[in-house]
């Protein structure tokens, strides 16, 4: 009898703490968008990065990728413009000095982009050029009264560094918001 129960209770043991081998794959997929019925693009907007200041080289690179994917519509008259609220806990005067400083109204833009990085997640730190990370890129974008336009929020997940992604990341905000 006590072999028996202790035979059952392995094979429950085996099953309940049993791991499954997940593959990761890189890339960027859209989790959730949700646009209000009459949406229409805007002619100026205000993108504003909001973070840690760590993330500072990360925005720069998003800023950069952002810009290239727009730069047929600014030629054609659109206003895009850049702000990082940023906050300083534990942070060393080098991210402090290469945070941008411009200060712009967002009730002069028709719409206002807020960025954010939420559930980020990051393993296999040790092997460096194979360690992974996995976060949310959040873009919430506003009209003038503050009402929600637009609610895009990108899952993206990366090797090495999180700024792999944000050319993928650049080309899918283009595309949501100027659909």
């Amino acid at each position: 009898m006590k072999k028996i129960l202790l035979f059952i209770s392995l094979l429950i043991t085996f099953q309940a703490f049993s791991q499954d081998k997940e593959k990761f794959k890189p890339g960027v997929k859209v989790t959730t968008i949700e646009k209000v019925a009459d949406y229409q693009k805007p002619i100026s907007i205000l993108f504003v990065f909001k973070g840690d200041t760590h993330l500072v080289n990360y925005f720069l690179d998003l800023k950069d990728h952002i810009q290239r994917r727009f730069k047929k519509d600014i030629k054609n008259g659109l206003k895009l413009d850049f702000m990082y609220k940023l906050t300083f806990e534990k942070s060393t005067d080098n991210k402090l000095k290469i945070i941008p400083k411009g200060k712009f109204d967002p009730t002069t833009y028709e719409a206002a982009a807020y960025v954010t990085i939420s559930d980020f997640k990051g393993w296999d730190d040790h092997l460096f050029k194979k360690r992974k990370q996995n976060y949310n890129l959040n873009i919430i974008l506003k009209d003038t009264d503050s009402t929600e336009l637009l609610k895009l929020v990108l899952n993206v997940s990366s090797y090495f560094t999180i700024a792999r992604k944000n050319k993928k990341s650049s080309k899918l905000i283009y595309k949501h918001i100027m659909e």
